[in-house]
């Protein structure tokens, strides 16, 4: 008997995602290379057949289904950060790119405070994100955020 890794199963989500877009016609072959974009476990075909064949799964809306699209072809395939996912490690990437070229250009005169001030936000957002992900709660309920940088570090 072959085991089946837990991992590479559809969530309700895709299941009904899934649902929606074979009932739209799609290629089950289509529909598998959608649904794997981004994803760590990827799925094969076989798991797009159950879903056809299981008539309890309810089919999203076409709204879901957009949205679905819209954020899987919102991957950037160098990095493999999407921007509905991983908009804070977009950030800090981002400003500590700029932090590098302002040091590094030869006509700024401010660069080493623009540089520290860049290098501090990028730092911030990577540790927000860090300690999101360790389901520790670092933003108030107004959406700001209690840790500063040194409280991230400390």
């Amino acid at each position: 008997m072959v085991t089946r890794n837990k991992n590479g199963a559809l969530t309700q989500l895709e299941r009904s995602i899934v649902k929606a877009l074979l009932a739209e016609g799609w290629r089950n072959q289509d529909i598998q290379a959608l649904v794997n974009v981004g994803r760590n476990a990827t799925i094969n075909g076989a798991r797009i057949t159950e879903v056809k064949n299981d008539d309890g799964i309810r089919c999203s809306d076409e709204e879901e289904v957009e949205f679905f699209k819209i954020k899987k072809n919102s991957y950037d395939y160098k990095t493999g950060l999407n921007v509905f996912d991983d908009e804070r490690l977009i950030r800090a990437r981002e400003s500590m790119i700029l932090a590098v070229q302002v040091f590094n250009s030869p006509t700024t005169l401010f660069k080493t405070e623009v540089f520290t001030i860049l290098a501090n936000v990028a730092w911030t957002y990577l540790l927000h994100e860090f300690y999101e992900r360790k389901h520790v709660n670092i933003v108030s309920s107004d959406g700001r955020s209690l840790w500063d940088l040194y409280t991230c570090v400390t």
